[in-house]
């Protein structure tokens, strides 16, 4: 049976759009619904119906004053058996436009940076020798903070969007509906399980030597045990 990565793609639109109508006032959210949008070899996940994502303003007490930005690039697995992000990407940018302040990167395929990455656009004066001392630093490139990948915890680890969402709250104090904190938790809860459920495909060997230590009994298929996907675990 071939898997409908579509479909997938809309259950997961789907659920980002249930999390946010959740969390956030309408006045965010207004004719701005996430949808995916099918370009060359993946299918977009992000609000809006076009190309582009469009951007979710944030308001503290009703007064606009960042937006938030949000997209996924969703394709098949290795396997061809399940849906897998092959970017994403989460920004808070000022209200008045230009770089964003903070961003959140999943490059699955990076090479040269952290798969899963932090870049915050800042200033500090101490940090402009330090940052001379890289050594692949291209010519033209701002001696800046944003030039920095802060690695969060690769592909299986990273942090999701509801990680995002309760700092814009927490930290930023944006206005949200009343009981998004259960909105968030569920939501985090149901990717973390997505995450362990990949994991397990990643390192069976694993997973059955701590189900065994937990009293399950365990015993590998009859046909071609899978090996370990040690890659994943590696990457930075």
């Amino acid at each position: 049976m071939t898997f409908d990565l579509e479909s997938a793609a809309w259950k997961f639109a789907n659920q980002i759009n249930d999390l946010l109508v959740r969390v956030l006032p309408l006045d965010s959210l207004a004719e701005m619904p996430i949808s995916a949008v099918h370009a060359k070899r993946h299918i977009l996940v992000h609000p809006g119906e076009e190309q582009q994502p469009k951007l979710i303003p944030l308001f503290y007490r009703r007064e606009h004053r960042a937006y938030l930005f949000l997209s996924y690039k969703l394709t098949h697995d290795s396997e061809r058996k399940f849906s897998a992000v092959q970017e994403s990407k989460f920004e808070l940018t000022p209200a008045s436009g230009g770089a964003p302040l903070l961003r959140l990167d999943f490059l699955k395929d990076a090479r040269q940076v952290p798969c899963a990455h932090w870049n915050v656009h800042a200033e500090r004066e101490e940090l402009a020798p330090l940052l001379k001392q890289r050594p692949s630093r291209k010519k033209g490139k701002p001696l800046d903070i944003s030039r920095v990948h802060l690695p969060v915890g690769g592909t299986r680890h990273r942090p999701c969007l509801e990680d995002f969402l309760q700092m814009l709250f927490e930290d930023f104090n944006f206005d949200g509906n009343i009981g998004k904190e259960l909105a968030l938790a569920e939501g985090r809860e149901m990717w973390r399980r997505t995450q362990i459920r990949a994991l397990v495909r990643d390192s069976p060997e694993d997973a059955m030597e701590i189900l065994a230590g937990l009293g399950y009994e365990i015993s590998p298929p009859s046909s071609e045990v899978r090996e370990s996907k040690n890659s994943n675990l590696q990457r930075y």
